[in-house]
């Protein structure tokens, strides 16, 4: 009894900050497909300016949209802008912009790279990119969908679903076995065995899982914060739940 308060304890302790990663990493996902669908829309105001502006000042005129309707494109061209004025070169303050893993926003700082280099482009152009980023979007994001809701369904599953599943299946055999006093004594050994299974199986099902949504994601170094807040918190409900129960 006195290690399952010690699980109780260091389960929540040993989770929390990499649930508050997780939580962080839903946050910048949310952020850079806000990027995503505000892209567009900035290449259709860029294709309005004239073609005598320079890329200093594209750049601060989506600064001052910044301050105007805070977003976060407009805020990473605010930042970019601001490192150019302060003496960075401006292909490298563009390689800098945080843009994430998203393929449709690391084609745009190389588009970004050829407007300082060439100029802005003709109003065609620019709205025949903006019109082939829509057409890409649509489809990133059927994509995303289906990955989406497959990653956050087997967290859930690794967490919380597969451990109270097992621990009602643990607590039924225990009263089921109890019942049969003949065998009670026999029985013991293999609840005590069966016991230890769960847990190892809990601990290498939420293994398995990290690992599977890290590689599908091509997010590899997010195999242990998916790990190390999965495995804790599937044995904590497990344990919690065999107690109440």
């Amino acid at each position: 009894m006195g290690y399952i308060i010690y699980l109780f304890a260091l389960a929540p302790i040993v989770a929390l900050p990499f649930v508050f990663s997780l939580w962080k990493e839903f946050q910048e996902e949310k952020r850079v497909k806000q990027m995503e669908k505000l892209l567009p829309n900035v290449l259709e105001k860029i294709s309005f300016l004239p073609a005598t502006v320079s890329f200093k000042d594209m750049l601060e005129i989506f600064s001052k949209a910044q301050r105007q309707e805070p977003d976060p494109l407009s805020r990473e061209f605010a930042i970019c802008s601001s490192k150019i004025k302060r003496g960075m070169p401006p292909q490298l303050a563009i390689e800098e912009m945080r843009f994430g893993n998203s393929l449709i926003l690391s084609q745009a700082k190389k588009m970004l790279v050829q407007f300082y280099k060439n100029g802005l482009p003709t109003a065609t152009v620019l709205r025949e990119m903006a019109d082939q980023i829509i057409a890409l979007q649509e489809i990133a994001r059927e994509t995303e969908a289906s990955t989406s809701m497959q990653k956050y369904s087997l967290l859930l599953s690794a967490a919380i679903l597969v451990p109270l599943i097992l621990a009602l299946l643990y607590t039924i055999s225990l009263q089921a076995s109890s019942l049969l006093l003949f065998i009670a004594k026999s029985s013991s050994d293999v609840q005590s065995a069966v016991f230890i299974s769960v847990n190892i199986y809990l601990v290498v099902f939420s293994l398995l899982v990290s690992l599977f949504i890290a590689r599908q994601s091509g997010k590899a170094k997010s195999f242990i914060t998916y790990f190390l807040s999965t495995a804790p918190l599937s044995l904590l409900v497990f344990h919690l739940t065999a107690l109440l129960v």
